[in-house]
């Protein structure tokens, strides 16, 4: 008799497999190394700040579609998945990009006076931030699409959000946020870099290396 074969297991592993590549990964610790933009408004007017933060994340976004695009893709062939998955994967997209618009926004206000007369206690100020906007929104994303170490991830950026404000206090913002900022990002971007090496090894490109 021919062996049964589980298609839905088949989808989810072949679905799993495309974090293998760790482009997410660097994806999200350069998205958190952005971040440090954020203390250039002790320098800069607000309209220089935006466009240097959008200027960057669209090149960020760029560089992972590229990337997925010609390396990726190439090594693993285009999967198609069912309605549920592609469902998952349409939220995920739409959740992104209002929730990165809305962190912006965020990332902005401080600098264009509008709440100076509002006076709202600064540690629980940047605790709603992070928890509403970078540790619950990252934690619906890894939910959306099983990515597992965003989860992680998620914890990682709420803490150096909160951390870097912290030490505000004590050394200059710009200072606080490259170091926090800097770490974080660069830990996560580290290990995206590891699983990509280690997928480049596995998955050598048909004809090349």
């Amino acid at each position: 008799m021919p062996e049964f074969i589980d298609l839905k297991a088949l989808e989810k592993k072949a679905y799993t497999s495309i974090f293998q590549d760790g482009l997410l990964d660097i994806f999200f610790g350069l998205i958190i190394i952005g971040w440090i933009t954020n203390s250039l408004g002790d320098f800069f007017d607000t309209v220089i700040v935006i466009i240097i933060l959008s200027s960057y994340y669209i090149l960020v976004c760029i560089l992972f579609i590229l990337t997925k695009r010609f390396i990726s893709v190439p090594r693993m062939g285009q999967v198609k998945f069912g309605p549920i998955r592609k469902l998952n994967v349409k939220r995920f997209i739409i959740f992104s990009v209002i929730n990165t618009t809305i962190l912006i926004i965020l990332l902005i206000l401080p600098y264009t006076g509008l709440f100076q007369s509002v006076n709202f206690d600064g540690y629980i100020t940047i605790l709603l931030i992070c928890t509403l906007f970078i540790w619950l929104p990252l934690s619906i994303i890894a939910f959306l699409i099983k990515f597992n170490r965003l989860y992680i991830y998620a914890i990682i950026g709420g803490l150096s959000f909160f951390v870097a404000d912290l030490l505000r206090g004590y050394i200059p913002y710009l200072l606080s946020t490259s170091i926090v900022f800097g770490v974080s990002g660069g830990i996560i971007f580290s290990i995206g870099l590891i699983v990509f090496l280690r997928f480049l090894k596995k998955y050598p490109k048909e004809g090349g290396t």
